[in-house]
C-alpha cells in the first residue's frame, strides 16, 4: 500500500538529512578531484606518441612469440611502463639501480627459464652491464642515451653468446625533439669511433667541446641549470664564511664559451635519478679501469 512505501522510504530520507550523507558527498567530491588528478590507466597510453607506437609493436611482438627487453633512463618512466605494461595484462620482470645483486641474478635467471614472461624492463645504466638475458630476442629503447657506448652495452644484454635467435632493436624517438639531437649526436661519436678505430688517430677536441652544448642549441635551459648551481653554491659559500670575499662569475656575465664541458656534466647529474648516477659513475670507473689495463698492456 502507499503507507507502506512511505514507511520503507522513511530511513533513506533520513539518511539524506543526516550528517553521514554530509561525509558523503564530501567522499565523492573527492573521488572525482582524484579522477581530474589520475585519469582511468587505460588512457595512459593516449597521452603519448611513443606509448601509443609501443601498444602497437608489442602486439605484434606477442602474437609472433618474441619476448622483449625495454630500456629506459629515467627510473620515473619505468613506473609509468608498469602501469602501462599492466593494464594491457602483460607478463614482466623489473630491474633498476636500487635492485640488490643477489636479486639480480635472480631476475634474470627467471627471465630466461619462464616464457611466459614477455617483457623485461630495464634502467639503461644499471641494466647495461653485468647482465645476460639472451631469453629475449627484441631490444626496445624507450628513449636514447646521449653517450652511445651505453646503448651499445645495454643491447649486447641479448646478444651474446647462447643466443640462438636474430636479435632485433628497435628505438622510439620522438621527432623535432631535444632527443632527437641526442641521437644525431650519438650517431656522430659511433661514426667517430669507427674512423679513430679504422683510420688511426683523429681530432676530436672540437667535437668534445660542442656536443652537449648543441643539443640545446635552441633552448637555454641547461645553461640556466649551470648558472643557478653557480648561484646556489656561490651561496652556500657566502652562509659559510660571510667574513671572506669570494670572487664569482655573475650570471649577467657568463657567457657560453665560459661553460666548460664539466659544469655541463654536473648540470645533467643534478636533474638524473640518484640511482642512475650512482650506476653511471660505477660504469664510469669500470672504464677507466679497463683502458688503464689497455694502457698499462701497451706500454709493457
Amino acid at each position: 500500500s502507499l503507507r507502506d512505501k512511505t514507511i520503507q522510504q522513511k530511513p533513506f530520507i533520513e539518511v539524506l538529512s543526516s550528517t553521514d550523507f554530509e561525509v558523503l558527498s564530501s567522499i565523492n567530491q573527492i573521488k572525482q578531484n582524484m579522477f581530474l588528478q589520475f585519469p582511468e590507466r587505460r588512457l595512459i597510453q593516449y597521452d603519448c606518441g611513443k606509448l601509443q607506437t609501443l601498444d602497437i609493436l608489442l602486439n605484434r611482438l606477442k602474437r609472433e612469440k618474441h619476448r622483449c627487453l625495454i630500456f629506459t633512463q629515467m627510473t620515473k618512466m619505468l613506473d609509468i611502463l608498469e602501469l602501462f605494461l599492466n593494464h594491457h595484462g602483460y607478463t614482466y620482470v623489473r630491474l633498476d639501480g636500487t635492485t640488490q645483486i643477489v636479486q639480480r641474478q635472480m631476475l634474470m635467471e627467471r627471465f630466461n627459464s619462464d616464457e611466459k614472461i614477455f617483457v623485461f624492463i630495464l634502467s639503461t645504466r644499471a641494466g647495461g652491464i653485468g647482465v645476460n638475458l639472451t631469453g629475449a630476442d627484441t631490444v626496445i629503447f624507450y628513449d636514447s642515451d646521449w653517450n652511445p657506448t651505453m646503448d651499445a652495452q645495454a643491447q649486447d644484454r641479448c646478444h651474446r653468446i647462447g643466443q640462438t635467435k636474430d636479435v632485433h632493436i628497435y628505438r622510439l624517438i620522438s621527432r623535432n625533439t631535444v632527443e632527437e639531437n641526442i641521437l644525431k649526436k650519438a650517431n656522430q661519436k659511433r661514426l667517430l669511433g669507427d674512423l679513430t678505430i679504422d683510420g688511426g688517430s683523429f681530432d676530436v677536441a672540437y667535437f668534445k667541446k660542442n656536443n652537449i652544448r648543441d643539443l640545446f642549441d635552441q633552448s637555454a635551459t641547461l645553461e640556466d641549470i649551470v648558472r643557478e648551481r653557480n648561484n646556489y653554491q656561490q651561496h652556500l659559500d657566502t652562509t659559510r664564511s660571510p667574513a671572506t670575499t669570494t670572487t664569482t662569475v655573475t650570471p649577467s656575465t657568463t657567457s657560453d664559451n665560459n661553460l666548460t664541458l664539466t659544469q655541463y656534466e654536473e648540470a645533467l647529474a643534478t636533474v638524473e635519478d640518484e640511482t642512475d648516477r650512482l650506476a653511471a659513475d660505477e660504469l664510469n670507473k669500470e672504464v677507466k679501469a679497463e683502458l688503464n689495463e689497455f694502457n698499462e698492456d701497451e706500454t709493457n
